[in-house]
């Protein structure tokens, strides 16, 4: 059987944690929580997640400093129910929110691929079981298993994405007024 191993590496840009003195080029920055993870894919379909970091990037020199995953998590918490709660400054928001910097439309895309896989498991399992064939029934919970893993991937990105996009739309009816 041929198998198309990949690997990929993703950077994604959480949620800004304020304006602070950069230590690398000794300016007053925005600095962003951002994510580096590298998967390990069958046939493209990201399936594990091999290596991942975590950091803090000045928006000027774009210098990088690690975040230990604990202090990362506690923060990015504690940004997020900030946001949602409106507190972010209305720059911050047009700049990092925009939904056409949002990847919205490629997650939904992911969705509606991973129901695909989710619903052809499903009947693929029912019709195996009906005829009792159960020796093939491993073939069907691995799609479904598949399509879960898959719809895992997207929604990580796209609940957050969802979130920014409700806050730009808050932030523009604000400004028309």
């Amino acid at each position: 059987m041929f198998f198309l191993i990949s690997n990929k590496a993703k950077l994604r840009k959480d949620v800004w944690t304020g304006r602070y003195t950069c230590p690398n080029c000794k300016q007053s920055a925005d600095f962003h929580l951002y994510e580096l993870r590298q998967y390990t894919g069958m046939f493209y379909i990201p399936i594990a997640s091999v290596t991942r970091k975590r950091m803090s990037v000045c928006s000027r020199c774009d210098a990088a400093y690690d975040v230990p995953k604990a202090e990362y998590r506690a923060t990015k918490k504690e940004q997020l129910r900030k946001l949602s709660a409106g507190q972010f400054p209305d720059e911050v928001i047009l700049a990092d929110c925009d939904p056409k910097q949002t990847k919205i439309g490629w997650s939904i895309f992911g969705l509606i691929l991973a129901s695909f896989f989710l619903i052809l498991g499903l009947v693929s399992l029912v019709s195996i079981l009906a005829d009792q064939e159960f020796g093939v029934a491993s073939m069907a919970l691995f799609m479904i298993g598949l399509g879960a893993l898959h719809a895992w991937f997207f929604l990580h990105d796209l609940i957050p994405a969802l979130q920014k996009k409700k806050q730009y739309r808050q932030v523009m009816a604000r400004r028309q007024f």
